[in-house]
């Protein structure tokens, strides 16, 4: 059984098998990023030749994260409001506008309408990696949701 070359199709990756053994060559192996831990993982499928597949994969250890991992949520005013303070354990953090109105952040300073990072209305985010300082933000009218997440 020849298994077509798939390497062009995003992370999946197959090559020839034709010098293997049938059973060998009835295995596949997809690489890919795990978007949970951040890290390259493989898993193979086994034609287990009764029309059905097993699943194999490899154990791959999860990252270390900020003791602060927690989603909370931060009411960010009409001035520059603490989204979160500097944290030399964080890896990254994730924060979505959770209001009718746009919300600007800032790193390491204080918040400004319409200057820095813009998170529209209604679900607006951004993923902040490998940054530990303060982060700020500010809105037009005051009293919207931002929700955050630090790892």
């Amino acid at each position: 059984m020849a298994i077509p070359d798939t390497s062009r199709e995003g992370l999946t990756n197959t090559t020839s098998n034709e010098h293997l053994s049938d059973a060998q060559s009835k295995r596949v192996t997809i690489r890919g990023l795990d978007p949970t831990s951040g890290l390259y993982k493989n898993v193979g499928l086994k034609d287990n030749g009764d029309g059905t597949y097993s699943l194999i994969t490899a154990v791959t250890s999860t990252p270390s994260v900020a003791a602060s991992n927690a989603t909370t949520k931060v009411t960010v005013g009409a001035t520059s409001t603490a989204v979160l303070s500097a944290n030399s354990s964080r890896t990254s953090a994730y924060l979505v506008n959770d209001s009718v109105e746009d919300i600007y952040i800032n790193l390491s300073a204080t918040a400004v309408i319409n200057e820095g990072i813009r998170l529209n209305s209604e679900g607006g985010s951004a993923y902040i990696n490998d940054y530990t300082g303060a982060i700020t933000a500010i809105c037009a009218s005051g009293s919207k949701n931002l929700t955050v997440t630090e790892l």
